[in-house]
């Protein structure tokens, strides 16, 4: 579904222009704004803000659907990649000190 986009005349304290989708709340009707039109996705609307200001970027609130992961890997992966950049007798001394812990 598309979505109507405004791009904000006023720049952030970073110098980037944000890219704002209709309803955020970080947009008030009384903010100097450019109407880009409707868009499939913020990507295709920052382009289109980008025709009008170098330094554009979309609003963080706008954009809260992106949600940003941190993939922890298990102990036993990172203790693999480990013994995989060691060599055979290293690999041996930490096996056993391994073990000892668990």
């Amino acid at each position: 579904m598309d979505s109507k986009y405004f791009v904000a005349i006023r720049p952030r304290l970073n110098d980037f222009h944000s890219v704002h989708k209709e309803g955020c709340p970080f947009l008030t009707e009384g903010d100097e704004k450019i109407c880009l039109g409707l868009f499939h996705s913020e990507r295709d609307a920052e382009d289109a803000g980008k025709k009008h200001f170098i330094k554009v970027k979309s609003c963080p609130y706008c954009s809260k659907e992106k949600k940003v992961t941190i993939e922890i890997p298990e102990p036993q992966d990172v203790l693999y990649s480990i013994m995989n950049w060691m060599e055979p007798e290293e690999q041996a001394n930490y096996q056993s000190l391994f073990c000892c812990v668990n």
